[in-house]
């Protein structure tokens, strides 16, 4: 086969490589493709006027040929700088020199054209080898303008291509380097042809070969090696581990491994499951240390099948959940734990110890609970920081004893509670151990623990009204120094039923009047006068008929409603006094304040209004307070007082001598009468003192021009000691039990007073 023949079948092969190409471009989507197609189809076309030449024996049409692909040559290296623009993205100024380049190319192609005609730009002529006609150029100055023409384009794409791989990042040089190699090669062949003796120019067969080159590398090779680069980067910048197992079981690829979780590249499946199961927890969560602390990871696991359905192999994702987990527990920790103590809280020990009870429902339980004695005022005295220790040293004394079988926790501010088998319970062990929690070297202050502790008879029972019925039988001994544990007992039950029951009534009982003024009257022993009376309440209940005071006082006190049963009970009071004045009856009524009274009402304000809504003389509403009233914040409540008697409120000192009466309250409380207590005189008053302090009382208050009611008179012995030292106004169950009003207002006629006459003989 011939020289030329060969030549025309590369040619031929190009042709059709680059017609392929071509097809393979228009289904292509990117915005390049139309500059690459338009520079194939440029070297398509070279190509095929190099066949024509390559065909032909005719000197002219050989001419022709060659001078047309001088011509395409121009506008193959422009195509190719338009394309390398836009790949490069340095569009910039591009657009401006275009008319330019397309001007200059235009006359260079003209002029290359002309050249068959002319011959300025290169001489031709033909000679003969090995049987066939061959075209030898001989160059001239435009030939060499053409080739600089040429060689500046292709020095602005190695510039541009040179400026752009600086710039990019080390991973993205890849797209930039293929097309100066390629090129480079291409302008070496030429520079070959042109320094020798060639009879063929195999220019256009190393640029079509470039372009195709090009066209594999910006659409396919560059594309997919990025993309491998860039997935094995982001797999690598992962926190999540990736590893993958071939079809056999060999690990063939892993992103990252801590250097603390020894997986080796050889490692077998079977081997890596093993090693999983090991470090994981009930949770489904993979445990291990490494170097940064304890992590977390959550396990997922994906097969990798073909289009076939076959095995291929599978790969194991470990995401890092590390965060996620120790936010779950800070939940966890928070919503169960106590934060100061880290015991567990109120809601978790009762579902802790719901769930140990029955895990053995046929063992014998008790529920201990444990409450400091005044702790609000140990705080106040030492401060919350010293508080805060002692209920530490408390928790820590319940670690120490904890033997494994019981649950404890703390349930209130400063109350614990324990749940464990009857049998493994000692008092004296507890007791001894209890106190030596109290034994800090930094506090000297008398701390009481009280411990109620409840059998447990059925633990279907909820824990939460165990707690409450420990905490119950603790009340029951809240005053008492002495006794420090108490077990709940059915009495303990019934009291605590009743005062349900009390709650559950008081409020109808206020809004339908059910409390009504009792009055005892307080009788003048000398003339057998009624003095005056104390109003006690009563609740007469439409179902229990009328309670004692004594039964809803004390629960009414414990829950803050005392101050509301006051005030009812001085707007009776008032109201009577207000009817009694209208008739002409006048006398006085004694109500009783309470300490409570001070801090939730405005005594000043209730009692002026009071006065002024039912028109009543303010001498006939004298005002009991206790002593121990004045033992929080006196300077406050002795101004109360003060103004109370400038409008012309009477004043009693109530309970005196009964409790720790002191002589300088007494000095220094605006009283204006002095209720004395008959508990000096008692059975166990073996001395006899009682009459003498009693006798120097009325006579000290004789001198201090203070009235004295003696109250708790139950004997005639007693009315007529009390008559012999100066006290002549008395009150008791000598003279009257309290009475209904509709019976107090019978004791005001003279029928009363006859009686009464007789009575004191």
């Amino acid at each position: 086969m011939s020289l030329k023949s060969w030549f025309v079948i590369c040619c031929l092969a190009v042709l059709v490589t680059m017609l392929v190409s071509l097809y393979y471009l228009a289904k292509r989507r990117e915005s390049i493709k139309k500059v690459m197609s338009r520079m194939i189809m440029v070297t398509c076309l070279s190509v095929f006027v190099t066949m024509l030449e390559l065909l032909t024996n005719d000197k002219s049409l050989m001419m022709l040929g060659r001078c047309a692909f001088y011509a395409c040559m121009d506008w193959v290296c422009f195509s190719l700088l338009h394309y390398v623009s836009e790949y490069t993205e340095q569009r910039k100024g591009f657009p401006y020199i275009y008319p330019l380049w397309i001007t200059v190319l235009g006359l260079d192609s003209i002029s290359m054209l002309l050249n068959p005609f002319y011959e300025h730009a290169a001489h031709f002529k033909v000679i003969m080898h090995e049987g066939e006609n061959f075209l030898v150029v001989r160059p001239l100055f435009f030939y060499y303008v053409h080739i600089g023409i040429c060689y500046f384009l292709i020095a602005d794409v190695f510039i541009r291509l040179f400026i752009a791989c600086i710039k990019a990042p080390g991973i993205y040089r890849m797209k930039y380097i293929f097309i100066p190699i390629s090129v480079f090669i291409t302008v070496v062949a030429d520079a070959i042809y042109l320094l020798q003796d060639n009879y063929f120019d195999l220019l256009i067969i190393f640029f079509a070969l470039s372009y195709v080159v090009v066209l594999y590398f910006t659409f396919y090779f560059v594309p997919r090696f990025l993309r491998r680069r860039i997935q094995m980067l982001v797999m690598k910048e992962m926190s999540d581990i990736v590893i993958s197992f071939d079809n056999v079981g060999k690990c063939v690829y892993y992103n990252w491994i801590p250097e603390e979780l020894i997986i080796p590249q050889e490692m077998q499946l079977n081997q890596f499951i093993g090693y999983l199961d090991k470090h994981t927890n009930g949770q489904d969560i993979i445990e291990i240390d490494l170097a940064d602390g304890h992590h977390f990871f959550q396990k997922a696991v994906h097969e990798l099948k073909n289009h076939k359905e076959q095995y291929i192999g599978c790969f194991y994702v470990l995401h890092d959940v590390t965060e996620e987990q120790k936010m779950l527990r800070d939940q966890y920790y928070a919503v169960n734990f106590d934060a100061l103590t880290g015991l567990y809280n109120r809601n978790y020990f009762i579902e802790k110890a719901t769930d140990f009870m029955h895990e053995n429902p046929e063992q014998r339980y008790i529920l201990i609970c444990s409450d400091i004695r005044h702790f609000k005022a140990l705080n106040d005295i030492f401060g919350e920081r010293i508080g805060d220790n002692v209920l530490c040293s408390i928790a820590e004394g319940l670690r120490e004893d904890d033997d494994g079988n019981r649950v404890y926790g703390r349930i209130g501010g400063d109350s614990f509670a324990v749940c464990m088998p009857e049998e493994n319970f000692h008092l004296d062990s507890y007791l001894r151990k209890s106190r030596r929690v109290f034994e800090l070297p930094y506090l000297h202050y008398p701390i009481v623990n009280h411990t109620g502790i409840y059998r447990v008879e059925n633990v279907n029972l909820s824990v939460s009204v165990m707690c409450d019925r420990a905490m119950m039988a603790i009340t029951s001994i809240r005053n008492d120094y002495q006794q420090e544990v108490i077990y709940y007992d059915e009495k303990l039950r019934d009291k605590l039923l009743y005062e349900q029951e009390i709650l559950r009534d008081v409020k109808s009982a206020f809004e339908e009047g059910q409390f009504a003024i009792y009055l005892q009257p307080q009788i003048n022993h000398k003339t057998g006068e009624i003095a005056g009376a104390e109003a006690l309440v009563r609740w007469v209940h439409p179902e229990r008929g009328v309670v004692s005071p004594g039964a809803f006082i004390p629960v009414m006190e414990k829950h803050g409603m005392i101050t509301q049963l006051d005030r009812y009970v001085w707007e009776l009071a008032c109201k009577q006094l207000g009817k009694w004045h209208k008739d002409g009856k006048l006398t006085t009524i004694s109500v009783n304040i309470s300490g409570k009274d001070f801090y939730y009402a405005d005594l000043f304000e209730v009692f002026t209004e009071l006065i002024k809504k039912y028109d009543v003389p303010a001498r006939c509403l004298c005002l009991e307070i206790t002593e121990t009233t004045f033992a929080m914040d006196a300077k406050k409540q002795l101004e109360v007082i003060e103004r109370l008697r400038e409008v012309g409120f009477i004043v009693e000192m109530d309970d005196f001598g009964n409790g720790y009466s002191s002589l300088n309250t007494l000095k220094n409380m605006p009283i204006d009468i002095l209720k004395m207590d008959m508990a000096f005189i008692s059975n166990t008053d073996k001395y006899h003192r009682g009459e003498e302090i009693m006798r120097m009382v009325v006579a000290m208050a004789n001198k201090l021009s203070m009235p004295v009611i003696a109250e708790g008179v139950e004997t005639k012995g007693q009315a007529d000691f009390l008559a012999s030292i100066g006290c002549n106004v008395m009150q008791g169950f000598y003279y009257s039990e309290p009475v209904s009003i509709t019976d107090f207002e019978k004791m005001l006629g003279h029928p009363w007073v006859d009686k009464l006459a007789n009575k004191l003989g």
